[in-house]
């Protein structure tokens, strides 16, 4: 059994790591922000937060400590990598592909089709993402 100093002690640590997890996914996070060009409305979707809040967050470069932001920014980091394998010479074609429209996303860009809805952002992040997946392994053709 634990005494009340060792249940102390190791919360601090649980929540020193979750600060430290929260401060790296923020940098990279961020970094993806910058390279889409993405709007503070659109952050503030995909974080789940406040567009006010989005000035703060920017500036200090974090993103909310909650399991769905950390969820959130994990499926972005999927689509990035997805890119990446895909246009490993294009520079260009990465950076707009969030926001080019196409059938896939019902006429819409990916990043619209994403953050259409703030109450279905997280789904529809993994909608992309698995469709990126399954486009990236060759079981669908071209996304169009």
């Amino acid at each position: 059994m634990l005494t009340n100093s060792q249940r102390q002690s190791n919360r601090a640590k649980l929540q020193a790591l979750s600060s430290e997890n929260t401060a790296t996914l923020g940098k990279v996070f961020w970094r993806l922000v910058d390279e889409y060009d993405l709007s503070n409305k659109q952050v503030a979707t995909i974080l789940d937060v406040t567009t006010a809040q989005v000035s703060n967050l920017s500036r200090t470069r974090k993103i909310p400590q909650k399991a769905e932001a950390y969820a959130r920014v994990g499926q972005l980091l999927g689509i990035k990598k997805c890119l990446e394998v895909q246009y490993p010479v294009n520079p260009k074609v990465k950076s707009n592909w969030l926001k080019v429209k196409r059938e896939a996303f019902q006429g819409a860009s990916a990043i619209d089709f994403i953050t259409e809805d703030m109450f279905q952002t997280g789904v529809r992040l993994f909608q992309v993402r698995r469709l990126m997946d399954l486009w990236r392994v060759g079981s669908i053709p071209e996304l169009i």
